[in-house]
């Protein structure tokens, strides 16, 4: 039998809305996101995906202003924060969640920037504000930061804003590649290989184009072999 803290630790947690901010800021960006719970929320973690390009540090959080404390547990690619704080002092108001932290980017011409998020599923069935998730990047660059996933709008100058009903993992930004250093390989591929799809997908298509006409050259010999057998006969 699970207790009934490891049953609400299974089941999805209420949201209200979600709002991420993004501001790029050269070989760095900053992320400020901020999860508003209907309900109290006594322990939570929090987990990003990694990789290669990029580096997260100076993870700050709050529950309604007053700052936690963070142990850390990494199964790559995932990295899970668990939420120490003794929230037993709460009562059962609304929890408004914020995390705060810097990216440090390679140089690539892609960057797929972490976005740390409970671990557990969001239900924002009930949520008034639909949709419930809002995204914005802000760049100090009109070449670089423009984002490229998820889908974007741009609302002004290096500015660009989405509403999305799941928090995405990754928000995926232009890089920029300096002639003098190598670039790095950002793993999301967006354009080209795409982690092997594009040549398994030529080399399916290849296997249909080959096979096809052996295969109507095999039935057509065979049929006239049935009809010369059949006139013998």
């Amino acid at each position: 039998m699970f207790s009934r803290e490891a049953r609400a630790q299974r089941e999805p947690l209420a949201t209200d809305s979600v709002g991420i901010d993004v501001r790029v800021l050269g070989d760095s960006v900053l992320v400020n996101a901020r999860f508003w719970f209907p309900r109290p929320v006594r322990a939570l973690d929090l987990t990003y995906l990694t990789n290669t390009c990029v580096s997260v540090s100076a993870i700050a959080a709050t529950r309604n202003g007053v700052p936690v404390a963070f142990s850390m547990d990494t199964t790559r690619p995932w990295v899970t924060l668990h939420d120490t704080t003794d929230a037993a002092n709460e009562g059962d108001a609304p929890l408004r969640y914020d995390i705060a932290y810097r990216v440090h980017t390679g140089h690539a011409t892609r960057v797929a920037i972490p976005v740390i998020q409970p671990a557990r599923a969001l239900d924002a069935r009930s949520a008034a504000v639909t949709p419930k998730v809002r995204l914005q990047v802000t760049s100090t660059s009109a070449s670089i930061g423009v984002p490229e996933f998820p889908r974007f709008q741009q609302v002004g100058a290096s500015r660009w804003s989405a509403s999305t009903i799941a928090v995405p993992a990754t928000i995926v930004v232009r890089g920029e590649v300096r002639p003098e250093v190598t670039p790095c390989d950002d793993a999301i591929r967006i354009e080209g290989e795409n982690d092997g799809f594009t040549w398994r997908f030529a080399a399916f298509v290849g296997t249909l184009v080959l096979w096809i006409p052996l295969y109507f050259a095999w039935a057509t010999r065979r049929r006239r072999g049935d009809d010369d057998a059949e006139e013998t006969a």
